[in-house]
């Protein structure tokens, strides 16, 4: 009989927020496509906004600093986007409804026992800052960045 591996801190308070976080990511991606379709009304992005920060903030108390790092960078995409709503480019839409995707999937890898790594997220992360007008992060940026969470 094998010998269980441990669990990392990190996976384990995830599995008590896992089924939160998946939640709070698929109501920003209903907000964000509830914006598309009706954009006179900021009420939804407002509301993702809100969704985003929560989900920044519970990544970090469960140790997941990598996706926490990822989280940051879609709510200051979303806050850009709210706060120019009658200028917001497509693609700063698309790139936050893909990182939506792609943090959840993360998260399932998270959950089966992988190493938070921030580099995974540096193409969305980027994707989000050019389509919100800011310059790409490098590597050794993002690393400051996560030592520092």
């Amino acid at each position: 009989m094998a010998t269980p591996q441990p669990t990392p801190a990190s996976v384990q308070g995830l599995q008590w927020v896992r089924a939160e976080l998946t939640a709070s990511l698929e109501r920003v991606r209903a907000l964000v496509e509830d914006y598309l379709e009706a954009p006179g009304n900021p009420l939804p992005m407002q509301r993702s906004v809100v969704e985003l920060h929560q989900v920044r903030g519970t990544l970090l108390m469960v140790q997941c600093p990598g996706a926490a790092l990822l989280a940051e960078e879609m709510k200051t995409a979303a806050q850009q986007l709210l706060a120019d709503l009658d200028h917001a480019a497509e693609a700063g839409f698309e790139a936050l409804l893909g990182s939506t995707l792609q943090l959840a999937d993360y998260l399932d890898l998270l959950d089966a026992g992988e190493h938070d790594n921030a580099l995974i997220f540096l193409p969305i992360i980027n994707e989000l800052r050019v389509a919100r007008g800011a310059g790409v992060m490098t590597e050794s940026a993002l690393f400051t960045r996560y030592a520092l969470m």
